[in-house]
């Protein structure tokens, strides 16, 4: 595993090239995270199921590295700044069809 983020990071904050993170399924974390296709959530406050996560992650680098690369895309292709604004554009042009 190359790194994991704390669990009160927001997914917005993970470089690119980082290894895949354990995230606590809080808020609009759970938006951004897929569990187990982009990173691993954990229920807010366990200690154990962290432990868990990481230890999961450590013992099989290759599948930190595909988290990692997957939540990279996720990242990107949903919630960069162009992704966004062709979302709002969307939902702009919509509401004007419905007039």
């Amino acid at each position: 595993m190359r790194s994991c983020c704390p669990p009160s990071w927001t997914g917005a904050a993970t470089p690119r090239g980082w290894g895949s993170c354990c995230w606590s399924a809080i808020g609009g974390i759970t938006d951004i995270v897929e569990d187990g296709v982009s990173g691993l959530l954990v229920p807010p406050g366990d200690a154990p199921a962290l432990a868990a996560a990481l230890g999961r992650l450590a013992g099989a680098p290759d599948l930190a590295a595909g988290l990692g690369e997957a939540g990279y895309r996720r990242l990107r292709e949903r919630f960069d700044w162009d992704a966004i604004t062709r979302r709002w554009l969307e939902v702009y042009a919509a509401a004007v069809r419905q007039g």
